[in-house]
């Protein structure tokens, strides 16, 4: 069975991947450009996410997955979420 950390990080992926697929076919963009830019808004969503979830005291963003997304580029997206 999958961790939570796990889950997050497939859902963060997949989300990536959706946000660069869209990016260069319908904006026409290059595809390093359109990964990096999907991983920051997927890193800005996660951390803003999190930060919600934390003063409503809900269920938050495994901290692996917050790093993951840090290291794979998204530290600008994971900056402005914080």
């Amino acid at each position: 069975m999958a961790t939570p950390a796990q889950k997050s990080i497939g859902l963060g992926l997949v989300s990536t991947a959706a946000l660069a697929i869209v990016a260069v076919f319908v904006l026409h963009m290059r595809w390093p450009i359109a990964l990096l830019v999907s991983v920051n808004i997927v890193a800005f969503l996660l951390y803003g996410f999190d930060k919600r979830q934390s003063r409503g005291r809900g269920v938050r963003v495994p901290e692996k997955t917050l790093h993951v997304f840090c290291f794979v580029g998204g530290s600008p997206g994971a900056c402005l979420g914080q």
